[in-house]
């Protein structure tokens, strides 16, 4: 299949090109990419062969033929596929892009069938092995880089680079908190996670769009217990269990030591994690682990005057599945 672009019309009127392109502008708010997470992916044949294939989808892509050409849209109803040049004594890298073809505007290139297509599935062949945009000046968007060894007819998911990008991602963001207790609890020596600090734990609803999550995370006033030095991790995860969770963020070192003497000690730290499949649409536990790293018998703990934060951002982005 090829990438169809309609026409707009209100009460049988047919509308100027341009007003459907300005709209799409303002509406876009000047972005361009893929319209969902998983459109136009890029890869191999089922059985590899010397073509590659673009999956369904939408795409905005902003004009640059012109200043104020505006913006088009198109969607790729079926696969379409693109079939890069053989490679000879050399590695050559080659874009794999959606791009305009506009006879209104000079410099542009047109593959003008008669089904008035306008947007086709291209290649730029010979591009830097690092790129990831189009050339400038072309109406375009980057779907994926080919990387071919020497001597390459036959094209794998092993050479390919996703390059897509959503072109107005949705994004949601939330805080939760938890003061410490009265009574005091204490962390592990342990190599084994744990659920603590106490009480960081919290039921957050996943959106049904969001492929990535975002946290940063405080964890104030830790209170040391004098049992020697401390080494381990403390950090998030998703998941009923923290010694099986469905996804782990990075887990940064705590480490002080006896000589820094008995007070208070806070840790902050953040990270970027995929969001599974399975757990889009659905509210999950979102709670810390905590476990040592073998190396020290000191614990601290979690009591009154001690705080967590967590602030996330769950975010849509361009995925393979």
């Amino acid at each position: 299949m090829t990438f169809q672009t309609d026409t707009y019309s209100v009460d049988n009127n047919v509308q100027l090109a341009r007003t459907q392109r300005m709209a799409l502008l303002a509406a876009s708010d000047g972005s361009q990419g893929v319209v969902g997470p998983l459109d136009c992916i890029v890869s191999q044949t089922a059985s590899p062969s010397g073509s590659l294939l673009i999956q369904p989808g939408g795409v905005i892509i902003l004009g640059q033929e012109v200043a104020n050409q505006g913006s088009y849209s198109g969607y790729n109803v079926g696969t379409d596929t693109v079939s890069p040049s053989a490679t000879g004594g050399s590695v050559r890298s080659d874009l794999i892009v959606a791009r305009v073809e506009d006879p209104t505007f000079s410099g542009s290139s047109w593959g003008g069938p008669a089904s008035g297509q306008i947007i086709f599935a291209r290649i730029i062949a010979g591009v830097s092995s690092s790129a990831t945009a189009v050339p400038g000046g072309v109406s375009g968007i980057a779907l994926a880089r080919i990387d071919i060894p020497v001597s390459t007819s036959v094209f794998t998911n092993a050479m390919i680079t996703d390059l897509r990008n959503v072109s107005n991602p949705q994004v949601l963001t939330g805080i939760v908190t938890v003061a410490g207790p009265g009574s005091p609890t204490n962390s592990t020596a342990s190599t084994t996670p744990i659920q603590w600090p106490t009480g960081a734990t919290w039921q957050i609803p996943v959106p049904i769009w969001a492929t990535s999550m975002q946290a940063t995370w405080t964890i104030s006033q830790l209170l040391w217990n004098a049992d020697g030095n401390v080494r381990g991790n403390i950090y998030p995860v998703i998941g009923s269990s923290v010694t099986a969770p469905t996804v782990t963020f990075n887990q940064p070192l705590v480490s002080f030591l006896v000589g820094e003497g008995d007070v208070r000690h806070s840790y902050a730290a953040g990270g970027t994690v995929a969001i599974p499949v399975g757990i889009r649409g659905t509210t999950q536990t979102v709670q810390f682990a905590q476990k040592g790293d073998g190396t020290a018998p000191g614990t601290q703990a979690f009591n009154e005057g001690s705080y967590v934060t967590l602030s996330y951002r769950f975010i849509e982005q361009a995925a393979a599945s």
